[in-house]
């Protein structure tokens, strides 16, 4: 791609292309903007995307991406928008991206991306709406989210995943961003299965001591 090392925007979205995003996009070091968004492409984000020097918008939403995301992509400190929605994203999100201190929209919704949100996405001061809806993502909001100062009410969405705070400052400022209001109540819920359909059984705490009592009676059919 010697002949594209000046290209500065690479616009090939809903064009139907299918295959894995070459590395050699990483060499493209002109590159402002990268758009590959509703193709049919497959396999990782090349690691080598985070070689792009002067990048402000990578969109590669809407394909069929798998695997996690690059923490290489975190490198790059010039990137605004990052869009990797709707993909089939696994693992964790990478702390790395809490180095991107210009960005102002960061879209990971619709993937299968599980683990805690980091700490270090508070550090995102520009950021001004995230997508995180319809995950995996579990465990405490940290805290740190509360610095995201730039984030405008009702325009993130934190909904369907399985992620809670027992902070209640916290949980009125993620109130007021999420679209809606109410995120809490947008989480998905985990309804424990009764796995041996013939008995029930019936576990008390008794508060203030360590004894459990526990009850069995068993369902004969009718």
């Amino acid at each position: 791609m010697g002949n594209l090392a000046g290209l500065e925007i690479l616009w090939l979205d809903g064009n139907d292309l299918s295959g894995s995003i070459p590395p050699e996009l990483g060499n493209l070091t002109s590159l402002d903007s990268l758009f590959l968004f509703n193709n049919q492409l497959s396999g990782g984000i090349p690691p080598k995307l985070g070689n792009l020097a002067g990048v402000r918008a990578l969109y590669l939403n809407g394909n069929q991406l798998s695997g996690a995301i690059p923490p290489e992509l975190g490198n790059r400190t010039t990137l605004q928008y990052l869009y990797l929605n709707g993909n089939q994203l696994t693992g964790s999100i990478p702390p790395a991206l809490g180095e991107l201190f210009d960005l102002r929209r960061l879209l990971l919704h619709d993937n299968r991306l599980s683990g805690v949100i980091p700490a270090k996405l508070g550090s995102l001061s520009a950021l001004l709406y995230t997508y995180l809806n319809d995950n995996a993502l579990g465990g405490p909001v940290p805290v740190e989210l509360m610095d995201l100062t730039s984030l405008l009410d009702g325009r993130s969405n934190f909904s369907d995943n399985h992620l809670y705070t027992n902070d209640f400052g916290l949980s009125s400022f993620l109130d007021a961003k999420q679209i809606g209001g109410d995120w809490a109540g947008c989480q998905t819920v985990s309804v424990p299965t009764i796995l041996d359909a013939g008995i029930i059984v019936l576990c008390v705490l008794l508060t203030g001591s360590a004894l459990w009592a526990l009850g069995r009676s068993e369902i004969t059919p009718g």
